[in-house]
């Protein structure tokens, strides 16, 4: 048996069995199973029983698995017939397994340290000539806490009760567990019992489409529970998406994001909202409300849009980031870096991404610079960024974002690029394939167009592409081909995943623009993204005239100069406008479209083609 991807003693659990890896299927799946794989990996006691560590492949060995906790061996649990089940692997079980805690502190993130021996929790000892920052943070990067912000002495958080099983502690910082430092016994008592104060959380959303959505779930010990939506208001939700690094919240209610497989919560949560962690808010002498599992409290949490004029999908980006508030340069901010945000927050998708601090210029920080979507990412900050709190950009650069706040939200998966791929739809908290069957041309030119991606299209082989591993399928958009996006298109079926291919699409006349290498958006060598790809343009002719037009495109005025040649470094890919490498009809199709584009940003381009074909 082995844990696999996780860290230390965690993760989704895979039983080799007749020489193949496979997994086991969650089905009755509780802490009682955790306990056995926890024992039986010698990593101590079960936190939780995950399902968050992604599916695997091969066969599901295991199903309905029921220890009573005392087995030696999984497989010494009842369970189904081994490798017959129904199961599918979005289904497979996982473990968090716990031989290190902290105790006493205000939340599981500080406080004593204790560790697991023999089935016995008991101490650590150390003096001020061993124990420090680098045994601190080994500490709390082994229990998801962060960083190490102090290592107290002295019993800092109260003597411990149980036996010093270990003393003289030398980590030299990278180490993925404690007990993987060096370490030697001498006699210690409790007064010299060790601490640790970290700064990470004890709170986590899990079940979302992103680490800022999801089931709320408090650390408890070494165990996660979810919180009662009776014991919740709107201040604790503030304090918990402060907390995250995540904005402020858009929604929270019970059973959103279903039910827990740990217990719940026994203290009522009472924030005042100047709190900085849910666990300052814990009240132990207020009993918690009346509670049932449906009411498992689920929360979204966004980044802020200030100063539109929809205050939700609208308005200069602000993000909050050590603990405080800053705004996103729009230097390179474009239409797939505004629709990441929009989906992210529920807003449908991107129809203007505007720079110039449109709305306003914010205060603080300016947080993200040169961002690089790709356009599928779940969050912004996931997104590639030229580095946090960069100098160059002012405040008259703060980024601005207009959504549609149509739904359903969709991308193009598997392809080299957006524009590329098979089709699919976020549905009932994940995404979605959808299938070939009743899909046609006028629903892909829907989609090329919200994409921003032009109208012109092919339906490839969704063979040709990256396989996907979705269990879900839709099917029936019906759309007439006019619709803006396919939220206006029929609603779609959930459908079962055999007997029809994936539908996929091939946005063929996608054209961006782009200066690279430079000191400004204004500035740098000129790229185009042509057929998939990012390419140059010739310097041959290049002149004035040419470079107003790019200018203009780009929002940035009347061009200075046309430099030439290679100014700002040799580019990479096709050398898209020049005649050696694309047919003249192409180049002059290119041209026409770059010369008739004046005033809007260049990914809102209404490409007139005059006849032009591929």
């Amino acid at each position: 048996m082995r844990l696999v991807g996780g860290s230390n003693c965690s993760g989704r659990v895979e039983i080799k069995y007749d020489g193949s890896w496979g997994t086991v299927c969650d089905d009755s799946w509780d802490l009682k199973d955790a306990q056995v794989v926890c024992r039986q990996l010698g990593c101590g006691e079960p936190a939780s029983a995950d399902l968050e560590f992604g599916g695997g492949i091969g066969i599901i060995w295991l199903n309905k698995v029921n220890c009573i906790g005392l087995e030696s061996f999984l497989w010494d649990c009842p369970h189904a017939l081994v490798g017959l089940n129904d199961c599918h692997h979005k289904e497979d079980a996982g473990v968090t397994c716990r031989d290190l805690k902290l105790v006493n502190g205000r939340g599981p993130c500080e406080g004593r340290v204790e560790v697991l021996r023999n089935g016995q929790w008991g101490t650590v000892c150390g003096y001020s000539s061993d124990w420090d920052m680098k045994d601190a943070a080994v500490v709390c990067r082994q229990l998801g806490c962060g960083e190490a912000l102090s290592a107290p002495l002295y019993a800092h958080f109260g003597w411990g009760t149980g036996r010093v099983l270990m003393s003289d502690v030398n980590c030299k910082g990278q180490e993925s567990a404690l007990k993987d430092c060096e370490s030697r016994t001498i006699f210690c008592d409790n007064y010299y019992d060790v601490s640790a104060v970290c700064s990470g959380t004890g709170a986590r959303l899990v079940g979302g489409s992103s680490s800022c959505s999801g089931r709320l779930e408090m650390l408890d010990g070494y165990s996660w529970k979810s919180i009662c939506e009776a014991n919740f208001n709107q201040m604790a939700a503030e304090v918990v998406c402060r907390e995250l690094d995540c904005g402020v919240p858009k929604k929270y209610q019970g059973g959103m994001f279903g039910q827990g497989s740990g217990t719940v919560w026994e203290k009522k949560i009472q924030c005042r909202e100047s709190e900085k962690k849910i666990f300052d808010c814990s009240s132990p002498n207020s009993a918690a409300g009346r509670c049932t599992k449906r009411n498992d409290v689920g929360l979204v949490c966004v980044r802020k849009l200030v100063n539109g004029s929809d205050s939700e999908c609208s308005g200069r980006v602000e993000l909050y980031y050590d603990r405080r508030w800053g705004t996103v340069c729009d230097r390179y901010w474009d239409l797939q870096d505004a629709s990441v945000l929009c989906n992210q927050i529920g807003c449908g998708y991107a129809i203007e991404a505007p720079g110039q601090a449109r709305f306003g210029e914010g205060k603080g920080e300016i947080w993200r610079d040169n961002l690089h979507c790709e356009g599928d990412e779940t969050d912004l900050t996931k997104c590639p960024a030229l580095d946090y709190g960069r100098e160059e950009c002012t405040h008259k650069n703060d980024a601005g974002v207009v959504c549609s706040k149509y739904s359903p939200s969709f991308k193009l998966s598997g392809g080299p690029s957006r524009c590329e791929g098979w089709v699919e739809v976020y549905y009932k908290k994940d995404w979605a394939r959808v299938m070939m069957e009743s899909w046609s041309s006028r629903d892909a030119t829907v989609v090329c167009r919200q994409l921003g991606c032009g109208t012109r299209t092919q339906m490839p082989n969704s063979s040709q592409y990256k396989k996907s591993s979705k269990t879900v399928c839709l099917k029936g958009f019906l759309c007439s081909g006019n619709e803006k996006h396919l939220g206006s298109c029929s609603q779609p079926k959930e459908n079962k995943c055999v007997g029809s291919a994936n539908a996929a699409v091939q946005c063929v006349d996608h054209l961006d623009l782009r200066l690279t290498n430079g000191t400004s958006v204004c500035d740098g060598r000129l790229e185009i993204f042509y057929n998939g790809s990012w390419g140059t343009v010739c310097d041959d002719s290049w002149d004035l005239p040419d470079a107003n037009v790019v200018c203009r495109q780009l929002q940035c005025e009347a061009a200075v100069e046309a430099i030439t040649p290679v100014s700002y470094g040799p580019g990479s890919g096709h050398i898209w406008l020049d005649d050696q490498l694309l047919p003249s009809s192409v180049r002059n199709w290119a041209v026409a479209v770059l010369s008739l584009m004046l005033k809007k940003n260049y990914q809102s381009w209404t490409l007139i083609q005059n006849g032009w074909t591929m």
